[in-house]
């Protein structure tokens, strides 16, 4: 009899240690399958701040700290935001301030353009003076396409480009042979969707020097 109660009181502490693992786990009601996963579906108004016990996956959007940050991978139920799972902002290498930062990767079929600022002095018989105009005279230009996205990760990156609107700059280091971190405006974008699940953006970055 002292047998069959002790394997008894066993296993209610085995289940008890479970029910403690499942609550750090998972602060929703008590199991991993019960954590709700996070819906959105429109830029404008489904980015809300950073719920513990919810699912996030990859490229899920939320607000942190006052900032907008997007999932680096899929995590199940978080109980505290882990910085290092998320990105979005980083630190300019040339102030030092903390700003918004692009973190996608284009798709292979882009263009450079560039347009040096030169002031131009004609004298007459074909003879001219030509003068860089400006220190930033050489910024650089980059048609950009985001090829086969699916509906995540065209969210984050349509949210990301609304959130700037055309006009607050951000970080994003370019491709080869500009590989450096660098300050850019997104003048105009475009999104299509292809099929089910499948979408194609195309943006048009500008470096700025402020």
């Amino acid at each position: 009899m002292k047998d069959k109660i002790l394997a008894f009181k066993k296993i209610k502490a085995v289940k008890q240690r479970y029910a403690n693992i499942t609550n750090v786990y998972c602060s929703s009601s008590g199991t991993p399958s019960s954590c709700p996963i996070e819906t959105q579906n429109d830029i404008y108004n489904d980015v809300t701040n950073f719920s513990s016990g919810k699912i996030y996956k990859k490229n899920h959007a939320v607000k942190q700290g006052g900032y907008f940050k997007y999932a680096l991978i899929d995590k199940e139920c978080d109980l505290a935001f882990v910085a290092a799972n998320w990105g979005g902002i980083a630190t300019d290498n040339i102030d030092g301030v903390t700003r918004p930062s692009f973190i996608w990767k284009p798709s292979y079929q882009d263009s450079t353009n560039f347009e040096p600022k030169v002031v131009k002095i004609s004298f007459g018989e074909g003879y001219e003076q030509r003068v860089s105009n400006g220190i930033n005279n050489n910024l650089l230009k980059f048609d950009y396409s985001f090829e086969d996205r699916n509906q995540r990760e065209t969210f984050s990156i349509l949210h990301f480009l609304n959130e700037r609107n055309s006009k607050e700059m951000f970080l994003f280091i370019p491709h080869f042979p500009y590989v450096t971190q660098k300050r850019f405006i997104c003048r105009s974008w475009s999104e299509s969707r292809t099929f089910y699940d499948n979408f194609t953006i195309r943006a048009q970055f500008e470096e700025v020097a402020a």
